[in-house]
């Protein structure tokens, strides 16, 4: 199985939505499989690789992004092996669903040690691995910071309340908090 011709990286690679590259270990595989339209059908092609069965359980439409994972044995170890894809919307939000994405993926790996060394780069004074417990919501920091570092001013990305409490310990680090403007967009993430 060459996993290069199915899109995986190892070694350095760039996360999207993050900016950031991330060094696996050797069993570690990486696919930005960037604009996917259909997740059940991408997901059934991924699986066919690496001949599992079809998804019984179909994504909902509503879905906007999504990290999927899978494991594998390359005849030496076993290889975890994870890929991200979102669906295509306007700038700011593909590089917040890629970014929130790309934070599970940090996660997957073990590699939250970017996500924090990013954060502390751009004078974020806050661990989400202390404030928060839930996944997503460390992810949905890992959007923020995407579209902070791509130049964009945040504050509100909207998708009713959701994120209120983020954008407020944002708002509360006090080293970040005179480097943010509004704007405004929704992000519905299921």
């Amino acid at each position: 199985m060459n996993l290069k011709k199915l899109g995986y990286s190892t070694g350095k690679v760039l996360f999207p939505g993050l900016n950031v590259k991330v060094k696996l270990d050797n069993n570690q595989y990486f696919s930005n499989d960037g604009v996917v339209e259909d997740f059940n059908a991408h997901v059934n092609k991924l699986d066919s690789a690496f001949g599992r069965d079809s998804l019984t359980e179909k994504i909902p439409d509503s879905k906007i992004g999504l990290r999927y994972e899978n494991h594998a044995f390359n005849g030496v170890q076993f290889i975890k092996l994870v890929n991200v894809f979102w669906k295509k919307r306007d700038p700011v939000q593909d590089i917040f669903v890629s970014g929130h994405e790309s934070t599970h993926a940090l996660m997957s790996f073990g590699k939250e040690n970017y996500l924090l060394n990013e954060l502390k780069k751009y004078n974020f004074t806050f661990n989400p691995f202390e404030s928060y417990s839930d996944e997503d919501d460390i992810a949905d920091v890992g959007g923020f910071l995407g579209v902070h570092k791509a130049g964009y001013d945040i504050v509100r990305i909207c998708r009713g309340d959701d994120l209120d409490f983020i954008k407020e310990d944002i708002l509360n680090s006090k080293k970040a908090r005179n480097s943010f403007h509004f704007f405004k967009f929704n992000y519905n993430h299921s």
